[in-house]
């Protein structure tokens, strides 16, 4: 073997075996907000007006009671990854429909999840609703896996900078005019009481 060749072998072994041993030669930027859990906030016709401050707590929906969100990107890429997790899973609910909403009746149930991200120049809203998923406004893909809500997509600018992250869930049981329920949980719990 001539020594240019015996240099060009021995170039692409470490090229692809340094990486290998190394692990990933890729920085990531990974920023999470944990939520209490068993801090739902319920209200429901008698007190649906007042502060949600004045809500009660309570540990009866784990599908909506929100542990993690997580930021993750690449170093580089204009691609991120936002994750919602709960503490029971991710629920496909929302049975509110043309047939049983009129002027004297309006019944079902709902529940949604939100991520909201604030980077250094935009804003992104993510929303989940059984299956359908948007990021302000447009047509999105969401991953769901027992109680993890995962969204990809791309910033809009390559040298946005993570600011802030925040969760939302709420779940709505309509039975009537008069008779409804709302359960909400917000992480961090310090964005509930922001103006």
């Amino acid at each position: 073997m001539n020594k240019d060749l015996k240099w060009f072998t021995l170039g692409i072994v470490v090229g692809l075996v340094i990486p290998l041993l190394s692990g990933s030669a890729v920085a990531q930027t990974v920023e999470s907000v944990t939520d209490n859990e068993d801090d739902v906030l319920f209200a429901d016709s008698s007190n649906i007006n007042e502060e949600v401050a004045n809500w009660t707590k309570t540990d009866t929906k784990p599908n909506i009671d929100i542990t993690r969100v997580i930021y993750t990107r690449e170093s580089g890429s204009k691609e991120v990854t936002l994750t919602l997790e709960v503490k029971g899973y991710i629920e496909d609910t929302n049975t509110f429909n043309e047939s049983n909403i009129n002027e004297t009746s309006f019944t079902g149930s709902m529940v949604s999840y939100m991520i909201l991200l604030e980077t250094s120049t935009n804003s992104y809203d993510v929303e989940y609703i059984d299956k359908d998923c948007t990021v302000n406004g447009e047509t999105a893909t969401a991953q769901v896996s027992g109680n993890r809500l995962s969204v990809t997509f791309d910033l809009s600018e390559s040298n946005e900078t993570f600011v802030s992250l925040a969760g939302y869930s709420y779940a709505f049981e309509i039975l009537s005019l008069t008779d409804m329920k709302m359960y909400m949980d917000i992480a961090p719990d310090s964005a509930l009481f922001v103006a």
